[in-house]
């Protein structure tokens, strides 16, 4: 869930969630665990996966139990509807810190965000955290390259010359000074995807071949600024400007 009143650009918010969330619910009923190894994250949550899709009521029971764990801490922390930013399957983004964490099943302190940008459709955002971290969500997970987004952690969202100035610098870069070809790389399956002017995305085997294949000038740029990295722009320049 995410709050549809709220400005698409946010400062100074707090994350929280479960670790291993589902695990531990699963724990506390005393289930049969054996053949799942708590610390890796990628097995245990394939197993788990497994075992919700072979037992549905016992998947709607974990569900409705983390519904009522993150109720029971909003409600333990007087936290309001408004304060509410991002409600996800574990987790919670708030304007202001939860105090008490540790009833029940211990609710993590994940991290301060500094900056919150919330595409117009507030089906994608992204997270500055207060250490220079950015994690982006909603937008396609096969680009090889992302860090194209940190630079958004470097902007100031304080002064609007100095915003403007950033993002026509970002734009430039995207779309005509950048040399880095892996920037425009999608992987897909063991294939690297590239976009090219007038074609659309070309199919390669390998990033290597792609990389001494093709010029970084006849690569169709658009195709980042448009899908990826507008998402992130256009909130900026209807919320802060």
């Amino acid at each position: 869930m995410v709050n549809k009143d709220c400005p698409l650009v946010l400062s100074n918010l707090y994350e929280y969630d479960f670790q291993a969330c589902v695990y531990n619910i699963l724990k506390n009923l005393n289930w049969d665990l054996s053949g799942i190894d708590e610390f890796d994250k990628r097995s245990r949550n394939i197993k788990i996966g497994l075992l919700r899709r072979d037992n549905p009521v016992l998947s709607n029971y974990l569900e409705s139990t983390i519904v009522a764990l993150i109720d029971y801490y909003l409600i333990l922390n007087q936290i309001d509807t408004s304060d509410i930013i991002l409600r996800l399957k574990d987790g919670l983004v708030l304007t202001k810190p939860m105090k008490r964490l540790n009833d029940t099943m211990p609710l993590e302190f994940r991290g301060a965000i500094s900056k919150l940008i919330l595409s117009l459709d507030r089906r994608k955002w992204m997270k500055i955290y207060s250490n220079g971290n950015v994690v982006v969500k909603g937008v396609s997970s096969t680009l090889v390259n992302r860090e194209m987004f940190n630079l958004f952690s470097k902007f100031d969202y304080t002064n609007k010359y100095n915003l403007v100035s950033s993002l026509e610098g970002l734009r430039r870069l995207v779309l005509k000074s950048n040399k880095d070809i892996t920037w425009y790389l999608h992987k897909k399956g063991g294939d690297y995807i590239i976009p090219i002017v007038d074609v659309g995305y070309v199919k390669v085997d390998s990033r290597e071949t792609c990389i001494s294949k093709y010029s970084i000038d006849v690569v169709d740029r658009s195709y980042l600024w448009d899908e990826h990295i507008w998402e992130f722009v256009e909130p900026i320049i209807v919320d802060c400007l």
